[in-house]
């Protein structure tokens, strides 16, 4: 077993407090995607993007998460859909991944309880059912490496203040 931890795919975004890097790329919707960028490819990329990318490919994966701010929810692909539309849109390992955010929002108080959105199901949902997007690492993970992962969104503030901090590392521990 192996653990791997990228602090940070965007310092330089979060040094400034916004998701777009330094070049003014959101890196969340930066890689390949199966709907409408479906070359495999590091050319065009933000250089952050490149390197995770580069990085995935030398690494066998079978699970990974990424974690986020701005809601509290478990977040399964697909992220996109064909057509662009906020729609569950289902992979072909769409049980895994229900049952994998539920494994995990159910031991996490704040998530377990967040129905914030109606795509929400008590803490978890589909990426495109909530709102579509093109480009998500997950979505990327999945197509082109295989790897079976999740975003998990820990707080409904972006940047939440230190003294909260103590909170969600319980909640999400």
């Amino acid at each position: 077993l192996e653990i791997w931890i990228l602090p940070s795919m965007n310092p330089d975004g979060t040094a400034l407090n916004r998701r777009y890097n330094a070049n003014f790329v959101d890196l969340n919707r930066d890689f390949p995607d199966q709907f409408n960028d479906p070359v495999d490819t590091t050319a065009g990329r933000a250089i952050e993007t490149a390197h995770v990318m580069n990085w995935g490919r030398a690494r066998s994966r079978s699970l990974s998460a990424n974690f986020h701010g701005g809601a509290i929810v478990a977040n399964y692909p697909w992220d996109g859909t064909p057509t662009g539309a906020s729609t569950y849109s289902r992979c072909p390992d769409d049980s895994a991944f229900v049952s994998l955010s539920r494994t995990y929002a159910d031991r996490n108080p704040a998530m377990l309880a967040s129905n914030a959105d109606p795509s929400f199901n008590n803490g978890i949902c589909n990426g495109a059912d909530w709102y579509s997007i093109n480009g998500g690492m997950q979505d990327w993970n999945y197509v082109w490496l295989g790897n079976l992962e999740i975003t998990l969104e820990i707080s409904g503030p972006k940047w939440p203040a230190a003294n909260t901090l103590p909170t969600y590392w319980n909640n999400n521990f």
